[in-house]
């Protein structure tokens, strides 16, 4: 599964490249995840994914994007009165399609896309693991901040719907959807 992950990062890395090869940039973030369903956030929190993105520019002030993300959280679930131990890690590829309107030295960024995720749920102290992939949606808001030329800071702000489809006894349809920050910078390639 990574190298299938990694092989669709790579095609659209490629074809961005190919394209529109002017215009450019990737950044690094790190942030925080706000689950929108409370069952979630009870068993594991709020969270803190990474994400690495490749941008371009496809008209004046329209670009194209797309990444990768990652989460890994530890949990807890209670059950016959015990406590067991939990981790969740999910793998996201992202592809937006946003506008890009820029303010003297400050780009403001609205744009919506979908997301390719892979998550895998295992409990620690039993031996009960699940895994699937499902397609997401998501729209967002971002600012940028030019330092220099070449290098920006940003923060993304983004509204993700994750239905997985699956449930259990607690909830019919799990959402691993949600709100989430990102803070970093960006590197201006060309």
């Amino acid at each position: 599964m990574k190298t299938k992950i990694l092989l669709i990062f790579i095609i659209l890395s490629s074809f961005a490249l190919k394209v529109f090869p002017e215009t450019l940039s990737l950044s690094f973030s790190g942030g925080f995840f706000f689950p929108r369903q409370k069952e979630y956030k009870d068993m594991y929190g709020n969270g803190n994914p990474y994400a690495f993105e490749i941008r371009t520019r496809i008209l004046k002030n329209f670009c194209l994007s797309s990444g990768l993300e990652y989460l890994k959280q530890q949990g807890h679930a209670l059950g016959d009165g015990e406590e067991y131990l939990l981790e969740f890690k999910m793998t996201t590829i992202p592809v937006t399609i946003f506008y890009r309107h820029p303010l003297k030295k400050t780009f403001l960024s609205l744009g919506l896309g979908a997301s390719y995720n892979r998550f895998e749920e295992k409990w620690k102290t039993v031996e009960i693991s699940f895994e699937d992939k499902k397609w997401g949606y998501f729209i967002f808001f971002s600012i940028e901040y030019r330092l220099v030329p070449r290098l920006s800071v940003l923060a993304n702000l983004k509204y993700e719907n994750l239905p997985t489809g699956k449930g259990s006894l607690l909830v019919k349809n799990v959402n691993l959807g949600g709100l989430k920050l990102f803070a970093g910078f960006s590197l201006c390639l060309f």
